[in-house]
């Protein structure tokens, strides 16, 4: 059990305690109870994406041996309690925006903090912002700079060569499952479509 403080008068009072056994991923875990828990308001990469296996050891660094306090808020189409999670420091969800490892993907009550958090991460090239995930040049193959973005809640999938008006602000965001390509026809082929701001231009 864990004491927790509650309402105007901040009286102090016990809930369940949990333990994790196993972590799926950078914002997924179980607890020893078998309950499936996913961090609310944050997003991890995939493990087999940039920053996936980082991120996954940088959870397990703030809740493997831990106590923790979990308020499920609702159900998500796989089964798994989303919920607010917090260790002895606090809310984890913003501790992996902190350390870069996750970032910040849709409201609740603590979304300024969790904003600004994730946007220091930013600033600091800390985590999947560092040049390994975020890139604006494709240093390990400088011949292939066709920039592939997907977009982040849909299935449209968008190519950027230089020349494109959008070219120079677009970031390949490997974490995210943007990719680098090496002409048009590899990028089609992959099933994305040339940017709007590309419409009569050829790369060659």
């Amino acid at each position: 059990m864990w004491w927790i403080s509650s309402g105007k008068n901040k009286k102090q009072i016990l809930v369940p305690a949990y333990r994790v056994e196993k972590i799926i991923d950078g914002d997924t875990f179980m607890t020893t109870d078998k309950q499936v828990v996913r961090l609310a308001y944050i997003d991890a990469p995939d493990l087999t994406r940039c920053g996936g296996e980082e991120s996954a050891k940088a959870l397990a660094k703030l809740i493997t041996n831990r106590n923790l306090y979990i308020k499920t808020t609702i159900k998500d189409e796989y089964g798994r309690g989303v919920a607010l999670v917090y260790n002895e420091q606090g809310l984890v969800s913003e501790q992996m925006l902190e350390l870069g490892w996750a970032y910040y993907a849709r409201g609740g009550a603590e979304g300024d903090s969790m904003a600004t958090a994730g946007e220091k991460a930013k600033k600091k090239k800390l985590g999947i912002y560092g040049e390994e995930c975020t890139q604006t040049e494709n240093k390990e193959n400088p011949e292939c700079v066709i920039k592939g973005n997907q977009l982040y809640g849909g299935d449209k999938k968008y190519y950027r060569f230089p020349g494109c008006g959008q070219y120079n602000n677009t970031l390949v965001q490997l974490y995210l499952g943007d990719r680098w390509f090496c002409n048009e026809k590899e990028a089609v082929a992959a099933g994305y479509i040339k940017g709007s701001d590309c419409f009569g231009k050829k790369w060659e």
